[in-house]
């Protein structure tokens, strides 16, 4: 999300909860009851993309380096019973392939620490009976494949997160251009009908505001958090009776002054 969109939202929020706070007085006028509960659902879908971005993207390297010191020593200890097995025979095993030491495998480059893992895992898959003798256990293999599994996608995470942040954004500014004509022409237009009830009228007016906050991002967590917690807006039971429909002002014949030629 952009900074003016954290604004945004940060506002969009302050509306809905002082609506809830105020529900009372908003339901005096249908129509106005009416369109706050649409907003409320505009906003709920806001929201979805709004948290959907909430996934860190950062602080992996911690997790990444664990995982990678870990598959390091079960890669070392393959890499020794395959030296030993191929040694003893020279039975045709590849040595270059395995001749990385713990501390070199944590040395590695992500994307080929990355392509050795997989590497190893399809040819000790093939091969496990071959090195059993030698303290290969399938336990230690299974292990090494579930470690595998999850640098793999501890590595993948910030490129999707990201990937998916932008769709994101590029979706909220869509939806915030429907909220504000929304709210410019269905809320305010009606906000002129409270101005007797000076509390309701003047805090509605300050949430319409777009306040730069010090740390925004911290305080849209906490205001999700508080329009989560918050009693939802009391349902309405579905009028039986017609809907009043305009009908248009039909001017009588030769109701109209005749023009002086």
């Amino acid at each position: 999300m952009t900074a003016r969109q954290i604004q945004k939202l940060n506002s969009y929020l302050s509306i809905s909860l002082t609506c809830r706070e105020h529900i009372a007085i908003i339901a005096m006028i249908p129509a106005m009851m009416r369109n706050v509960k649409e907003y409320d659902l505009l906003l709920s879908a806001i929201l979805k993309y709004a948290e959907n971005q909430a996934v860190p993207i950062t602080h992996h390297a911690r997790q990444k380096l664990l995982l990678k010191i870990q598959i390091a020593k079960i890669l070392s200890l393959f890499a020794n019973i395959v030296r030993s097995y191929a040694m003893e025979g020279n039975k045709g095993v590849v040595l270059y392939d395995y001749k990385y030491t713990y501390s070199e495998f944590c040395r590695m480059k992500q994307t080929d620490f990355l392509f050795k893992c997989a590497y190893s895992i399809d040819f000790l898959k093939i091969n496990i009976n071959c090195f059993r003798d030698y303290g290969m256990k399938k336990s230690s293999l299974d292990q090494l494949i579930q470690l595998y599994e999850q640098y793999d996608k501890i590595f993948s995470l910030p490129r999707v997160s990201k990937a998916s942040r932008i769709t994101s954004t590029s979706m909220l500014a869509d939806d915030i251009e429907k909220i504000d004509h929304f709210l410019k022409h269905r809320v305010d237009t009606l906000l002129h009908s409270f101005t007797q009830y000076r509390e309701f009228h003047k805090a509605f007016k300050a949430a319409r505001k777009q306040i730069k906050y010090g740390r925004p991002k911290e305080i849209l967590k906490k205001k999700i958090k508080k329009y989560r917690a918050a009693p939802a807006l009391p349902r309405t039971r579905k009028s039986t009776k017609p809907v009043m429909q305009l009908r248009p002002l039909v001017m009588p014949e030769n109701s109209m002054p005749d023009l002086i030629p």
